[in-house]
């Protein structure tokens, strides 16, 4: 039985003036919160499938998630990766 195909995709972009990030899935836009610490700052997110990392410009992971289809704003099941600085 052949798996079915996942489409990969990277995104760049800079987090809003609140620490968040939008990415369009399923022709909705997705919002997720990453830290309004890390306002401004360039991400990049990796798309395989409905799996999304956030990532620093240098690969720190900020962010880990599973898309929900069922929701817009994407909250958290688990602490954002945000590390200390």
């Amino acid at each position: 039985m052949a798996q079915p195909q996942i489409d990969y995709r990277i995104r760049r972009d800079r987090l809003d003036a609140e620490g968040r990030v939008t990415l369009r899935d399923l022709s909705r836009v997705r919002h997720f919160h990453i830290s309004y610490k890390r306002r401004g700052q360039p991400v990049m997110l990796p798309v395989a499938g409905d799996h999304v990392c956030v990532l620093t410009e240098d690969g720190a992971l900020l962010r880990e998630l599973t898309l929900d289809p069922s929701h817009d704003y994407q909250h958290s099941t688990a602490p954002t990766l945000v590390g200390i600085g």
